[in-house]
């Protein structure tokens, strides 16, 4: 009987221990974020310096997106500086957070996925804008262009002006998207008139 209650308690002990490991590798995941993110030792990286895995989520779940900067916070981690290049929400940028092994660490524990979360993966959208577009920029100028690359490279200089801004580029309504067809030979289009029609659309490609 003695076995059976000290195997009992063991598996139990284990348990605990085992629980309280999780949550507290959940906290030390924000916490080393919050010190990756305010390291005043940071140095200039390259794309090739990374972990081979942290490498891989950024072609898989980022793959709309581009990167701007790498930043190695000495014995911590990295920090990656993204900014997305196509889409509805061309120019958005995006912080990405690795561990010295390329291990993506995440605010709110959620890892995978296809489609662009809150906390800013890129979301695979089933439609293209239809080019003119007009962008508001975050300091209510506006750009016109007449495709993607003219528009981003008008964003990222933008952007080289204006440091020390979060807030991203917002599309000037209404706007025309295209959805590809079955036939080759055709296309559905659809003329959107604001933001909350926009996340609707992006929500069917589901």
């Amino acid at each position: 009987m003695k076995k059976y209650i000290t195997l009992f308690a063991y598996i139990l002990l284990t348990g605990m221990i085992l629980f309280s490991c999780e949550k507290v590798n959940i906290n030390d995941d924000l916490q080393l974020i919050e010190a990756i993110e305010s390291a005043s030792n940071k140095s200039s990286v390259q794309l090739a310096d990374l972990p081979a895995s942290a490498k891989a989520v950024l072609n898989e779940d980022y793959s709309e997106s581009a990167t701007e900067e790498i930043f190695l916070a000495e014995n911590l981690g990295y920090q990656v500086e993204l900014m997305r290049n196509h889409g509805t929400r061309i120019g958005e940028r995006i912080r990405v957070i690795f561990t010295l092994r390329g291990r993506e660490l995440r605010r709110n524990g959620d890892r995978t996925t296809d489609r662009r979360t809150d906390d800013g993966r890129d979301l695979r959208e089933c439609f293209r804008l239809v080019y003119p577009v007009t962008m508001i920029l975050p300091d209510r100028t506006t750009i016109t262009k007449n495709n993607e690359e003219e528009m981003i490279r008008a964003i990222r200089r933008w952007y080289a002006a204006n440091s020390g801004t979060d807030h991203r580029p917002q599309l000037q309504y209404p706007v025309t998207v295209e959805f590809a067809a079955n036939d080759r030979n055709t296309s559905n289009t659809v003329v959107i008139n604001s933001e909350e029609q926009m996340d609707r659309v992006r929500n069917s490609c589901d």
